[in-house]
């Protein structure tokens, strides 16, 4: 037995901001410099990368890639400083509640896999 759990960041209307898809989404971009190839590796259409990327961008009111179309290179997208920020704290707050529920599970749980090997 163990805990598991989903956390994302919301808005006070309820409106998703940001969560571990729309994190790995923003991590592929700073890996292959391409909102298309980072959407191509997760299995999603860029039609939908980018809509996610746009919807989380007026929601939290700040740029997290700026794009380049065309040009001798393809174009690409790149992370913003802000889009870096979301990704290490994002990352940090994931680390420490999955520690704090790690330890909740076996401070108020870790006595039912006992009592199941009795039955």
């Amino acid at each position: 037995m163990k805990i598991s759990g989903r956390i994302w960041l919301e808005n006070d209307d309820k409106e998703k901001l940001f969560g571990i898809g729309i994190c790995d989404l923003l991590k592929g971009v700073g890996k292959y410099g391409s909102l298309s190839e980072a959407a191509k590796q997760m299995g999603m259409s860029y039609n939908k990368a980018h809509n996610l990327v746009k919807i989380m961008e007026k929601r939290l009111g700040f740029s997290v890639i700026t794009t380049q179309i065309g040009g001798v290179r393809g174009g690409g997208s790149t992370l913003t400083e802000k889009g870096f920020s979301m990704i290490e704290r994002y990352d940090k707050l994931m680390e420490k509640l999955n520690k704090d529920m790690e330890e909740g599970f076996n401070l108020y749980f870790s006595d039912l896999d006992k009592e199941r090997e009795i039955e």
